[in-house]
């Protein structure tokens, strides 16, 4: 069934098909993507380098405070000696003897290193000094505690302590 022409109402002519403009292209070409992909992977670059960054900033804390206790550790050992022992034992003249540094320590604390040192102590007016030196009184020392990160050879931990003979008599 085909429908009948109608006239027009203008009374010319129908015209030719109506020309079809070109649109613009739809997409991106591979300049732009390339561009594109060039810009995104310097920015992730630059975000991932700045967490790790700040990660590895976190763990600094932690090494503290693990280095703390491990100086502490090896100074309560050090003040227990001294109780037990009395104070010639931890004040002799070759310390090392019996508080050997110890370079890699064992379990998770093998990155550090832990070191004592006992030297001589001056009292002027109260005030107590460490000094290599000679001291000038035989009832105090000097016990330090470092400890080392093994690999950097960077202080983490330093403690001091000033051992003193009792005085026993009233």
């Amino acid at each position: 069934m085909n429908l009948p022409d109608l006239p027009n109402p203008s009374g010319r002519l129908p015209a030719s098909r109506p020309r079809l403009r070109r649109r613009p292209a739809k997409g991106f070409t591979l300049i732009e993507v390339i561009i594109f992909m060039v810009i995104v992977s310097a920015s992730v670059t630059a975000i991932f380098g700045f967490f790790t960054n700040v990660q590895l900033q976190m763990m600094l804390p932690i090494k503290g405070v693990q280095a703390s206790y491990l100086g502490m550790e090896r100074m309560e050992s050090i003040i227990q000696d001294r109780m037990v022992n009395g104070f010639d034992n931890v004040t002799e003249t070759n310390p090392a003897a019996i508080y050997q540094d110890e370079a890699a320590l064992s379990g998770n604390f093998s990155e550090y290193n832990r070191t004592v040192t006992i030297q001589g102590a001056n009292e002027v007016a109260n005030v107590v000094t460490c000094t290599g030196a000679a001291p000038t009184t035989e009832n105090l020392r000097c016990v330090t505690v470092e400890v080392y990160e093994a690999a950097a050879g960077q202080l983490w931990s330093k403690l001091e302590w000033v051992a003193g003979r009792y005085n026993t008599t009233p």
